[in-house]
């Protein structure tokens, strides 16, 4: 009950929190509803960043979670938080009572009221999907979802500067937001990790309401019915990964596509405020992931040719454009560089460090991910499926599509929406479908050749499965935003395709991919096996072929039971140790290396493990009890919300037209 608790008073204060101290701000300004909603959050965000940032700096009294507790969970624990922290939510608070009235205007409207109310439903959907999964594995991947959570944990207990982040990175190797935001929340509600994910969820999937926004400009009255968009988010592979993984990229892609639509607004309006919001949200973006700086680099690039000349107040305009992004940024790098010198805050970069490690020609490297993150691996023969031979069928299966959902541009908006947002654009732009005229026709034509060639290029190892996942989401969820908008437009037979589509990525990509993950050891199976080796007198878990998936997520699993797989080895050894000399030297290095851990987490961690009982819990190790019964619950949500998108199939409308002109827009709002 203590967890439940926890999660409730968690989503309270992400509301709160991530509202209410950005509408108080733009609450005045002349804005949409639902553009004004998606400002508010955005600023939001940054306002909460810079004070937790603050708060992190002026190295506050600080009182770890949990710190005080006998029991662990206990109710003293819970009233041991952090002073500063609640402060800062107590003044979110007081600023959402201000202006509530204002908000409860904003939010009675039509365009603002569906969004929410689809992103609520959303939220449970992936939060059930979060509360199936017992392990992080997918392909290649490993190390991001622990990574994340250290650098919240480097934020929240003040850990030492010079601390290596798993994989061996330093802290600037990736920009600071999303984990000083996590850290806001842990400090007040815990510092478990299953709350770390309940947090990471809810904040990924903001970009679903700058969605809902663009979406009316992307086709005319495309915001108008929003289930087909929340049903391609549902059965979208690359979303759900994105969402459930405790990574930091869709919060990124949220302030790249808000950028989007302000640029393209105060494009057509002429409006100085919209430009340096734009601006602003793509730095904003930047300090979330580095994954934004080419859609940062392409803004400037397109402001500069041809939109700056033909403003009237050209240089007041650009101060505004440049000068909050880059005091924002500041905030950052000048502490990075101030704490880790230049060269560390720039060349640890993770698209840098392995770049200087690959062999043979950048350009040849370049244009082979770009070929890979376009043809997905099953067409060529260059990408060897051998690697991920494993015991599990369901294993491979899933490996296989993981690789063709995740990595390829096109088929990350699905195994028939990636081919539908082709035809989209043909008739679009080569038809000349495009009522916003020959302008913006070009802006979409550029900014999509710019970001998927720069965003490949910026990759720094050469991956034959396709580097699509890296910083390519913003694209993949503009094609998304584009299919759902036209969605009711398309021919009856397309419709249906997109139905079907849906039903093959839930299965393939969706439900088979949490099913996989929700595996781990049980009395009546063991999934994953690790044996002990000795190097000197330190004892070393190792892989076996007994394994029932692959390398790559035993390696996973092991990073969360690392601790419990020494622990097993001692309880194994300790009894036969005294008459066996083998048994003896496993036992030894197996303490030697349960000390060396602990040691490690009082140093470098703030006692982080001993805390939590050197156990690390995700939220299905939590409700593995009860996992049948959220599984049954996630297929009757899937049914339900097929039925909603083939309502909307049989829903008749109009030709859109292509893309909204500029008046349209802003009579509606925009």
């Amino acid at each position: 009950m203590l967890l439940l608790g926890q999660i409730i008073l968690l989503l309270v204060l992400l509301i709160v929190c991530g509202v209410a101290p950005g509408f108080f701000v733009v609450r005045r300004f002349r804005l949409g509803p639902l553009e004004k909603f998606c400002a508010a959050i955005g600023l939001s965000l940054v306002l909460l960043y810079l004070a937790a940032f603050a708060i992190y700096l002026i190295d506050l009294p600080h009182t770890q979670w949990g710190a005080s507790q006998t029991v662990k969970g206990g109710i003293g624990g819970f009233l041991a938080t952090d002073g500063p922290f609640w402060a800062v939510s107590a003044a979110c608070l007081a600023m959402g009572l201000a202006s509530l009235r204002d908000l409860a205007r904003v939010m009675s409207a039509r365009q603002v009221r569906r969004p929410i109310l689809w992103f609520g439903l959303l939220l449970a959907w992936f939060i059930a999907l979060l509360a199936i999964i017992r392990n992080y594995n997918g392909g290649g991947w490993g190390g991001d979802w622990l990574e994340h959570f250290q650098r919240t944990i480097f934020f929240l207990d003040h850990v030492p500067s010079n601390v290596d982040i798993v994989g061996g990175y330093k802290l600037p190797a990736r920009p600071p937001m999303m984990n000083l935001l996590a850290g806001h929340f842990l400090a007040q509600v815990g510092d478990d990790f299953e709350l770390f994910q309940a947090a990471f969820v809810f904040l990924n999937l903001l970009v679903f309401f700058p969605c809902c926004l663009l979406a009316r400009a992307l086709v005319r009255r495309g915001g108008r019915r929003l289930g087909a968009l929340a049903v391609l988010f549902a059965a979208g592979p690359l979303v759900m990964q994105n969402v459930t993984y405790t990574w930091t990229k869709f919060l990124s892609a949220f302030y790249v596509i808000l950028a989007i639509w302000f640029y393209l607004a105060a494009w057509r309006k002429a409006d100085m405020p919209r430009m340096a919001a734009a601006f602003f949200a793509l730095s904003a973006g930047v300090l979330v992931h580095f994954s934004a700086g080419p859609y940062l680099v392409f803004m400037a690039l397109h402001y500069m040719a041809a939109v700056f000349w033909k403003r009237k107040a050209k240089v007041r305009e650009l101060a505004a454009v440049v000068l909050p992004g880059v005091l924002l940024l500041a905030t950052w790098f000048a502490w990075s560089i101030a704490v880790y010198g230049a060269k560390t805050t720039f060349a640890s970069n993770t698209a840098v460090t392995p770049s200087q490690q690959v062999e043979g020609d950048n350009l040849t490297k370049i244009a082979g991910n770009l070929f890979d993150t376009i043809v997905p691996h099953p067409l060529r023969n260059d990408a060897y499926m051998d690697v991920f031979k494993q015991a599990s069928q369901a294993g491979y299966v899933r490996d296989y599509t993981f690789l063709i959902y995740q990595t390829n541009v096109i088929f990350g908006m699905g195994c028939v929406g990636g081919l539908m947002a082709i035809w989209l654009l043909w008739k679009a732009f080569v038809k000349g479908r495009h009522a916003a005229g020959g302008q913006q026709r070009l802006f979409w034509i550029l900014f999509i050749a710019f970001n998927l060639l720069v965003g490949v290029a910026v990759h720094g190892e050469r991956d034959t499965f396709g580097v699509a996942h890296v910083t390519l989401q913003p694209l993949v969820l503009l094609g998304v935003t584009f299919i759902a908008g036209s969605f009711r437009y398309m021919p009856t037979i397309l419709r249906w395709l997109v139905i079907a589509g849906c039903l093959v990525d839930f299965g393939l990509g969706v439900l088979l991919q949490a099913h996989v993950e929700s595996f781990d050891n049980s009395p009546q199976k063991t999934v994953f096996v690790a044996s002990i080796g000795i190097n000197g007198n330190v004892a070393v878990p190792l892989y076996g072929a007994e394994n029932e998936l692959v390398r790559f997520a035993w390696s996973n699993w092991l990073a969360k039971h690392e601790r419990d797989v020494v622990k097993e080895w001692i309880a194994l050894s300790a009894p036969i140790a005294p008459r066996n000399p083998q048994a003896q030297r496993v036992y030894q290095a197996a303490r030697n290396t349960l000390g060396l851990m602990q040691a490690g987490d009082a140093e470098n961690w703030g006692g982080w493990y001993a805390r939590h009982d050197d156990t690390m819990n995700f939220l299905g190790d939590r409700l593995a009890w009860c996992s049948t019964v959220v599984k049954c619950l996630v297929l009757a949500g899937f049914a339900a919300m097929m039925l909603v998108i083939v309502r909307e199939s049989l829903s008749v409308g109009g030709s859109p037209r292509g893309t909204t002109s500029g008046k349209a827009a802003a009579r509606r709002g925009a």
